[in-house]
């Protein structure tokens, strides 16, 4: 009974701990995102293509990035695209196509962890 016991208190401690780095890893990636945005504006203003800093060379490139589209408007543009293509019933067409790209679901038994309240 006690290794349950040790088991259970491991998974509140690594559950504590993959909360506390998800939220340290964010505020890293916005800094980041920071430091990376003042380096392109200094790149901009100097109208360089890069600098070169000991070993390193940074070089600002264009890339292209697509907008995030709303799980509404992807099904809107789905079905628009099927009805163009001639398909008859696009909404369910596209509801089956998307349906056979999950796979077959698999049953999978984990653990829920929640706080008992006391009763006071």
């Amino acid at each position: 009974m006690s290794q349950i016991k040790q088991d259970i208190s491991e998974l509140e401690q690594l559950d504590s701990e993959i909360k506390r780095r998800s939220k340290q890893l964010r505020q890293l990636r916005a800094r980041r995102n920071m430091v990376e945005e003042r380096i392109v504006n200094f790149l901009k203003e100097h109208d360089l293509p890069g600098v070169k800093h000991q070993e390193v060379a940074v070089v600002a490139q264009d890339r292209q990035k697509r907008p995030y589209k709303k799980k509404s408007q992807k099904y809107a543009d789905g079905e628009y695209i099927l009805r163009d293509y001639g398909i008859r019933n696009p909404g369910q067409a596209l509801q089956e196509i998307l349906e056979a790209m999950r796979g077959a679901p698999e049953a999978k038994t984990h653990v829920k962890v929640r706080n008992i309240r006391s009763l006071r």
